[in-house]
């Protein structure tokens, strides 16, 4: 998810500093302008205004970790981001190969550390395209 430093602007001449987590520029506006924000806000100056408001094209992205959130699929957990040497990809790439090629019932001792636990373990056209995507 990206951070923003987001600007409000309360009250006659006063200015606060926040940072709000959001996908966006508009949610981050979104939520600083809603009356349930918590977000911890410290003076930064002076200007005229008579309430508050928050202004979209001030706001500043200071952190983005790459992620888009809304690509992320029903069922994905999280997504990880792993450097390979060419040996290490191959040897991941030998192991994915081997438990796909076993047999069913050699899969079974292993399949509960294979997904933390989680449901099934991934079908054989699954892991084709995780090798596909790790053999880059």
């Amino acid at each position: 998810m990206k951070k923003f430093q987001v600007t409000k602007r309360v009250d006659a001449y006063s200015n606060y500093v926040g940072v709000i987590e959001a996908r966006s520029v508009d949610e981050a506006v979104k939520k600083a302008r809603s009356n349930g924000d918590t977000t911890v806000y410290s003076h930064d100056g002076w200007s005229e205004f008579d309430d508050f408001d928050i202004f979209p094209e001030e706001v500043v992205l200071l952190e983005d970790d790459g992620i888009d959130d809304d690509a992320m699929g029903d069922g994905i957990e999280a997504i990880i981001r792993v450097e390979l040497s060419g040996p290490e990809r191959d040897v991941t790439l030998a192991a994915l190969r081997m438990w796909q090629h076993s047999p069913e019932h050699a899969r079974v001792p292993y399949a509960d550390i294979s997904h933390n636990g989680h449901s099934t373990c991934l079908p054989d056209d699954e892991i084709d395209n995780l090798c596909e995507r790790i053999n880059i």
